[in-house]
């Protein structure tokens, strides 16, 4: 949301999936942290828990040693839609508008085509109709 749409301020952290090499890389964002001052969980590959299919990704930036890729915008609205936290709305917006959907089915389209049907709960369903319901009155 921050690095490549430029949509909002930064979070406290940045998410990532270390592809390759994680121990290397946690050693890297280790001493990043250390010779930056930054918090020690600065990047956080939580994410993947969260990673059902693979997403596609384009290049970001490439620096030596180093290629980040961003996530497809329809694949972090699947994401944030599945979290659901108070804190993802503006983002859900911003990101319906970014891929222009118009409508409920569109948004839950993108959802089904990333999230396992076991985890479209209600909660999912609603959270997405709730960003269209303006369009529909």
């Amino acid at each position: 949301m921050t690095l490549v749409l430029r949509k909002r301020d930064a979070t406290k952290d940045v998410d990532a999936h270390f592809a390759r090499h994680p121990v290397a890389i946690r050693r890297a964002a280790a001493r990043a942290a250390k010779d930056n001052d930054l918090p020690e969980d600065w990047l956080n590959d939580a994410v993947k828990g969260f990673l059902y299919v693979q997403p596609q990704t384009r290049p970001w930036a490439e620096f030596p040693g180093l290629r980040v890729y961003a996530p497809d915008p329809a694949y972090i609205f699947a994401m944030k839609a599945l979290a659901g936290r108070p804190a993802d709305i503006s983002d859900l917006q911003t990101l319906s508008a970014e891929l222009g959907l118009t409508s409920a089915a569109d948004g839950l389209a993108i959802v089904e085509r990333y999230v396992p049907e076991r985890l479209l709960t209600p909660r999912v369903q609603y959270l997405v109709e709730d960003l269209f319901e303006h369009e529909d009155r």
